[in-house]
């Protein structure tokens, strides 16, 4: 996931409003995340280079796009919940999985897709992946 806002993190780790904005402020403090204010709303926590690494990810800061804004926050929602209905297993995201692709060759997280007129097929990268 590229962001996240605060609703998130008090959905996926179930604590009060004031609790999040306290534990996200610290990891701010600590350089493990960031915040970017200049998006609609109370701004979106994005991890830095130090945080991913904190947690053995093998992958550049996102940063914010707002052409992809809306979908960005939709996934995060979509992931949050996912994290906390007890599926079980990993989620994956796009980010993740194409260095995982990166990393090892493997195109098993990127079904072939045809075009609705029957034409060529293409390769699509999920969003996320519950593995």
């Amino acid at each position: 996931m590229r962001l996240a806002t605060v609703t998130e993190v008090q959905q996926r780790f179930g604590m009060a409003r004031s609790k999040a904005y306290g534990r996200l402020q610290g990891l701010v403090e600590l350089g493990l995340v960031r915040h970017e204010g200049g998006v609609p709303g109370s701004g979106v926590y994005l991890a830095t280079r130090q945080g991913l690494a904190m947690v053995e990810l093998e992958l550049a800061p996102a940063t914010v796009s707002l052409g992809s804004l809306r979908h960005d926050l939709a996934l995060a929602g979509v992931a949050a919940e996912i994290e906390t209905s007890r599926l079980g297993g990993d989620l994956l995201t796009e980010r993740e999985l194409r260095a995982y692709r990166e990393r090892t060759g493997d195109e098993r997280f990127r079904p072939q897709l045809r075009s609705r007129r029957g034409g060529a097929t293409s390769r699509h990268w999920p969003d996320l992946a519950l593995v």
